[in-house]
């Protein structure tokens, strides 16, 4: 095989590689699973890069209602605005509202597929005071 011929088909295996790679990153979905407990919440990863991504809830308690909501914030995840019942005020000039799953009966589960910018998010359950029992938590979005 001549050099030149070599050279070219290299390059277009190259091409055929990159192309490859573009093609998948452009379309590529990220699926995180929370699980909602009595009283716990548990987002599985805690670390997700830039892009579409679908989030699934499903609540594994006994016997409570839960939700997903995740906010964009600059506040701590233990720190964010409370109405005077213990909830989480959602209408908070300091919250962006991102997702939520709400209404969620023991057993079932329900997605929600958003676009996450780099950052930093807060989720937390708003029933029945469950913020304020630790039911929270916080997700960087790293490039």
């Amino acid at each position: 095989m001549n050099k030149t011929r070599l050279i070219s088909l290299s390059l277009v295996s190259s091409i055929f590689v990159l192309s490859l790679v573009a093609g998948a990153s452009t379309s590529w979905t990220q699926v995180v699973t929370v699980s909602l407990t009595n009283y716990e919440i548990k987002f599985d990863p805690p670390i997700l890069r830039p892009g579409t991504v679908t989030i699934i809830g499903k609540n594994d308690a006994d016997d409570l209602m839960h939700e997903i909501r995740i906010v964009k914030t600059a506040l701590p995840m233990d720190k964010l605005p409370l109405e005077p019942d213990g909830s989480v005020d959602e209408d908070s000039a300091q919250l962006t509202t991102i997702a939520s799953v709400e209404d969620l009966s023991p057993g079932k589960s329900r997605a929600a597929t958003v676009e996450l910018e780099p950052g930093r998010y807060v989720y937390f359950c708003n029933k029945h005071n469950h913020y304020s029992v630790g039911m929270r938590g916080e997700i960087n979005v790293q490039p």
